[in-house]
């Protein structure tokens, strides 16, 4: 029987902090301008920063979907 193994490579952790900020930047960005787009990306960033063991990457992602919500209400209501 075979037994389980934690053969799982190892992430590089470089960088990680540069994800995390482009996260939070993004988040800031898609308050003003394009929130679907922009707030995608700040979200994909944080994820990645996250993956890297950075502890501001899951923040930066949260902080980026809820830009991403503010940002298409806001859109919405200027366009009505």
């Amino acid at each position: 029987m075979t037994e389980p193994t934690d053969d799982l490579p190892e992430i590089p952790t470089r960088f990680a902090t540069a994800w995390a900020v482009t996260g939070f930047a993004c988040a800031v960005a898609a308050l003003l301008i394009l929130p679907l787009v922009v707030g995608g990306v700040g979200m994909t960033a944080g994820v990645i920063a996250h993956l890297k063991q950075s502890r501001w990457g899951m923040p930066a992602a949260v902080a980026s979907g809820i830009a991403l919500v503010l940002g298409s209400a806001n859109e919405f209501l200027l366009r009505s």
